[in-house]
This record gives C-alpha cells, sequence and structure tokens, in this order.
C-alpha cells in the first residue's frame, strides 16, 4: 500500500502508527519513532513534527491500523511496510538478483539496480516486529546478495523471534557455496525454512527461465548441501508456458534426489513486471496449467512428499485437490471476478492476483452446485 502525504517535506524516516493517545505512549515509552494520526492532522514523533491531511488523503491514512510499520520519504509518498492485521509478514532485503527470470514479478532494471536497506534500516524494522508473528517471510529480489548484511539480519531473527517462522525465499545459488552456507547454520532461527525453485528437469529448460547459464547445476548443489545440513527445505515449481510439459519430469527428479524435502509447492504466476512483459511465452491459463500439474502432484504424493498449490483459485481445481489449495495472495493483492460473487465457496478461495485480472482477465467457473467441475 502506498499513497502520497503532500503536506510532508522533511527527511526519510521509518516509524509504526499511533490512532490512539494510549498506543501513542506506549510506543514512545519504547523510544520508537512514531507516525499519530490524530484526526486531521499527522504528528511525527519524536520531532513532533505536524503535518495537515487534505480530504483527498483521508481515505488511504484512514487504513493504516496501529502498529502498522510506514516508511516516508522525502517526497511524502508513504509505503506500508507491516500491515499488523495481516497474519504474514515480510523483511524485504533488496531488489537486485542475480537471476532474471522470465516470469519474475519484478521487472529487468528493479532486478539489476533496485533499492536496497542498509543494516541500520534493518535492524529498525526488525526492532519494530512485534515478536509474536505467526510467519515472516525474508525475501528480495534475491536477499543473500549481499552476504555481510543478510547474515546479521539473520542473527537479528534469531535473537529475536524464537516461534515464528521465518520463511527464506532464495534461489538458493548463493548457498551452493560451503562457507556461506555454514555461515548461515550458525544464525538460523530455530523455526526455519529455505524455499528454493525448481524450474526444470533439465539445465535448458531451468537455464532457460533464469537466464543464467549454470544455474540449474548450483540450484542443485545448493539444494543437496541444504538438505545435508538438515535444514528445513520447501521446493517451489513456479508454473507458466515455459515449464509445463516439464512437471512430471520436475516431481520425478526431486522424488528421486531429493527425498529429504519437506514440501514442494506448486506456485501461479503473478503477472507484473517480466511476467507482464514476457506473456506471450510464459502465461499459462489456471485450467490447462492445474491438468498438467496433477500426474505431478500425485507422483510426490506417492513418495511421501507434502505439496501445496499457491495461487490457483479453487474452480480450477479438481475438488479432490482443494486440501491442498493454499489462501497464498497477500490480502492487499488479493482480487475476485464479478461472477465469483455468487461461488458457494468465494470464502474458501484465496481469489486472483490484481494484476491477473486486471491484465490477463482469466475466465473463471464460479461453483454454483455441489457437483465437481471436471478439466481436461
Amino acid at each position: 500500500m502506498t499513497f502520497y502525504l503532500k503536506s510532508y517535506v522533511y527527511p526519510q524516516r521509518m516509524c509504526i502508527v499511533a490512532k490512539d493517545r494510549e498506543m501513542l505512549l506506549q510506543l514512545l515509552e519504547c523510544k520508537y519513532s512514531v507516525m499519530f494520526i490524530n484526526d486531521d492532522s499527522i504528528i511525527f514523533y519524536p520531532d513532533e513534527i505536524r503535518i495537515s491531511v487534505e480530504t483527498s488523503e483521508k481515505e488511504n491514512v484512514g487504513i493504516l491500523e496501529n502498529r502498522d510499520i510506514v516508511e516516508v520519504n522525502s517526497n511524502g509518498l508513504v509505503y506500508r511496510s507491516f500491515a499488523y492485521t495481516e497474519p504474514d509478514s515480510v523483511l524485504f532485503l533488496g531488489a537486485k538478483c542475480n537471476s532474471n527470470c522470465i516470469m519474475c514479478p519484478a521487472g529487468d532494471a528493479e532486478r539489476k539496480e533496485g533499492f536496497s536497506y542498509n543494516l541500520n534500516q534493518i535492524e529498525t524494522y526488525i526492532d519494530y516486529l512485534p515478536d509474536d508473528l505467526e510467519i515472516l517471510v525474508v525475501t528480495g529480489g534475491e536477499p543473500t546478495l549481499n552476504p555481510a548484511i543478510f547474515l546479521s539480519a539473520m542473527r537479528m531473527l534469531k535473537d529475536k523471534f524464537l516461534y515464528t517462522q521465518v520463511l527464506l525465499l532464495t534461489n538458493g545459488r548463493t548457498l551452493s557455496n560451503t562457507e556461506f552456507l555454514n555461515n548461515l547454520c550458525i544464525v538460523t532461527p530455530e523455526n526455519f525454512v529455505i524455499a528454493i525453485p525448481i524450474h526444470g528437469d533439465t539445465a535448458g529448460v531451468h537455464d532457460y527461465i533464469t537466464r543464467v547459464e549454470g544455474s540449474f547445476n548450483e540450484t542443485l548443489i545448493a539444494v543437496r548441501k541444504v538438505l545435508d545440513s538438515d535444514l528445513r527445505v520447501e521446493l517451489r515449481i513456479v508454473v507458466s508456458k515455459a515449464n509445463y510439459m516439464h512437471l512430471d519430469g520436475i516431481a520425478h527428479l526431486i522424488s528421486k534426489k531429493f527425498k529429504k524435502v519437506e514440501t514442494v509447492n506448486f506456485v501461479g504466476l503473478e503477472p507484473r513486471g517480466n511476467c507482464a512483459k514476457n506473456a506471450d511465452i510464459v502465461y499459462i491459463d489456471h485450467n490447462t496449467a492445474f491438468g498438467r500439474m496433477k500426474s505431478a502432484i500425485t507422483h510426490l504424493m506417492e513418495h511421501g512428499i507434502n505439496v501445496g498449490i499457491y495461487n490457483y483459485p479453487l474452480c480450477s481445481v479438481d475438488r479432490g485437490f482443494w486440501s491442498i489449495c493454499r489462501r497464498s495472495i497477500s490480502q492487499y493483492k488479493a482480487t475476485y471476478h464479478e461472477k465469483c460473487n455468487n461461488c458457494i465457496v468465494k470464502d474458501l478461495c484465496g481469489g486472483l492476483f490484481v494484476a491477473t485480472l486486471s491484465f490477463i482477465k482469466p475466465d473463471v467457473y464460479p461453483i454454483l452446485a455441489k457437483r465437481e467441475k471436471s478439466h481436461a
């Protein structure tokens, strides 16, 4: 969520939101920087800078809740980096990446030149997060590219979050380095999972998608080393037109080489950035994708591997597989087609990406009765 405060002309800051006097006093007692929303004005503490809230800004300001974390830049752009009411939270370490996947929701320029946080900003953000989070996702870009900052951040997470599941989203390539992996093992939080994507069953497919020669071999080496280190591993298969004919091969590769993997998740596309730019060669409709996923999912289950389905509406998935579908799309990115209003399972369905509905305009098939929709 982003919006502008036209009256803000001060230095960039990160702060916690307070909407009542009691919360304000609690946060100030902790010596936090605070954005206090008070009627038609906002007061930034500890500076006590007061700015007016224009009528056009009130709706966006009103969405903020107590203990949300926001960043305000010198031009008045407000970005909500943590929403207290959402179950998941994200630690974003920077947009740069050492791959440039053709279906990534970020664009080429963002991957090559994107913004990164410094260690002080990361430390402040972690300090501001509540320590009773259910899930914290560490992501980027590729979050491990600056080893010093990444390992320092992981140590902070280990010290603060004793029960929170910390999920690292990484392409895995840096973890093929034994020294780096050993250093990571020292600072991993108690409840820690590493999620790594495998895009193909051969170097030709995987490297075509990442656009980095040798990335397939690096990834397989990394997965093996991580598993041998007794860290928990989730593998992800991002399903696209570029690899959907290889899903069975990927499943067989996993069951043969990586029996200790904890979960394999099949992930639907978010058509932004590179994915939108390359839509003609990567985008595949949900129904066709699921039709190719079924045998791969069944194979993995038969080999004792847990499976999940991310970013797919229930109407595109056979009813027998609904139990492994996850409501995986963040609330601010999720939406529903107008046809979904009459669907009897809408409350159970994770919906669609806003970008999917606006860019691709996919077909949906509302569940109106208790008979199962079949897929070719």
